[in-house]
């Protein structure tokens, strides 16, 4: 416990023999009966009555005070309702609630505090960081604009947490980076995000932004939504092409039977087929091509002997 500072103002001596006897309750009923509520509430603060403290320091109008007192009593219902004053209260009054918060080491409750101002974001943020909540921390920074410290913020993300990745997914979104946005929409589905649909329609954009149209429309039309427009053909890149093994074999034609009017036609000379030629044929092929044969000698000479030989009809 911190040492308590002076009394807000000054005690008669009457006053000060009652605190010397012990006699503070009392003494601190007088005071809030004659409408001395600061003075009543540092007299209960002697003692550690926190409590009473708190409540005379908010009627004195001291705000300091009795975030004091509500910080040494330690309950979160009067913290709050003490927190909740500030909002009336100046800027400068607000930076010292939050610089007292930051050093009793209640760092969300200073980000609370300056929540209720106009006060630097990174101040919140950084007060959220010391306090371990680095997803509201990100939320304070984007909702002032400074979308990249944010998503910086978040890093290194989590595997597992959804709502990180899905803030993740939408400040990578609102960068322009469609890929990250895709990839961590997708984390974040698979890690149970707190708003599904919303995620969807995301993941939608940045597929429809990548070229991937029809993966849009079924990411749509799995959460029952009409997709944005008419439906589009898909579009794919050729990287390769595969191998003969996967192609099917090519199917024949099935052969027409002849009508009788071909085969007819097929049959004849004209049209028909010469048959292969045979030995004889060959044979004659060759006679044909080497000129024509000499006469035979041997009829000759016998024809000639056989006329000397035959004697003449007067002999």
């Amino acid at each position: 416990m911190a040492a308590v500072p002076a009394p807000p103002e000054p005690l008669t001596d009457d006053e000060q023999r009652m605190l010397a006897q012990g006699r503070h309750e009392a003494l601190a009923h007088a005071l809030a009966l004659s409408g001395r509520h600061a003075a009543a509430g540092w007299v209960l603060e002697q003692i550690w009555e926190f409590a009473g403290a708190c409540e005379h320091y908010a009627r004195a109008g001291r705000p300091l005070d009795a975030l004091r007192a509500a910080i040494e009593l330690g309950r979160p219902d009067v913290l709050d309702r003490i927190i909740a004053v500030f909002a009336a209260a100046d800027a400068d009054t607000r930076q010292q609630a939050a610089a007292l918060l930051q050093r009793k080491g209640r760092h969300a409750d200073a980000a609370r505090i300056l929540a209720l101002g106009d006060h630097d974001p990174e101040a919140r943020a950084r007060a959220l960081v010391r306090a371990g909540d680095r997803l509201g921390a990100a939320r304070v920074l984007a909702d002032a604009d400074r979308v990249r410290e944010a998503l910086a913020l978040l890093e290194p993300l989590p595997e597992r947490h959804g709502p990180t990745l899905q803030l993740a997914a939408e400040l990578s979104w609102e960068l322009g980076d469609a890929e990250a946005a895709v990839r961590r929409a997708q984390a974040a589905i698979r890690a149970g995000g707190a708003d599904r649909a919303a995620l969807s329609r995301l993941l939608a954009r940045g597929l429809g932004a990548l070229g991937h149209d029809l993966a849009a429309q079924i990411v749509l039309q799995g959460r029952g939504e009409a997709p944005e427009g008419a439906p589009v053909p898909a579009r794919f890149l050729v990287r390769a092409s595969l191998p003969a093994s996967f192609l099917a074999p090519p199917t024949r034609a099935p052969t027409a039977s002849p009508s009788p009017r071909s085969r007819s036609t097929s049959s004849s000379p004209s049209c028909r087929r010469a048959a292969p030629p045979t030995r004889r044929s060959r044979t004659r092929s060759r006679r044909s091509t080497a000129g024509p044969p000499p006469p035979p000698r041997s009829s000759t000479r016998r024809s000639a002997a056989s006329s000397s030989s035959t004697p003449a009809p007067g002999s």
